[in-house]
């Protein structure tokens, strides 16, 4: 298993176990019900959750619409997802690790990580922060999707 190297890591701990939390979370359709930035993403070739599934996405980060494609590069049922692609100028990649820690609770990490121009590097640290900052809120609005999901009729 080869994890992509990741600038940010960010984890929960979801009260569900992994063969309900990894068919949500790697299937990137669902992205914009706990992703703040994704508008929409839409799967435009392969099969979610398996390596070739590509993605376009649409987020709104500071204020400006972006288009985002990437593919899922890795996948390793109800254990891990890479993904890479990009985003105007910059590469971004990533993975989804699911550890199970009990038989009802999975710790998700979501790793992350942007390069680009030299210009890029400046802002890098920056951008590190405030993409963990956001990542935590994220994986905590998955967190409670899936626990109150879980907990419906």
């Amino acid at each position: 298993m080869a994890l992509i190297p990741a600038t940010t890591t960010v984890g929960v701990d979801v009260a569900r176990p992994v063969a309900e939390v990894f068919p949500f979370a790697a299937d990137f359709r669902n992205d914009p019900t706990w992703r703040t930035e994704v508008v929409t993403s839409e799967l435009v070739a392969g099969e979610p959750p398996g390596v070739g599934a590509r993605y376009d996405q649409v987020l709104t980060v500071l204020g400006r619409e972006i288009h985002t494609s990437f593919e899922v590069v890795e996948c390793v049922p109800g254990r891990i997802l890479g993904f890479a692609g990009s985003s105007g100028p910059l590469d971004v990649a990533g993975s989804l690790v699911f550890v199970p820690t009990s038989d009802r609770t999975t710790r998700l990490l979501f790793g992350h990580r942007m390069s680009g121009p030299l210009w890029f590097a400046a802002v890098e640290p920056w951008l590190a922060r405030r993409r963990r900052r956001g990542i935590g809120r994220d994986l905590d609005r998955l967190r409670r999707h899936l626990e109150g999901v879980a907990a419906s009729p």
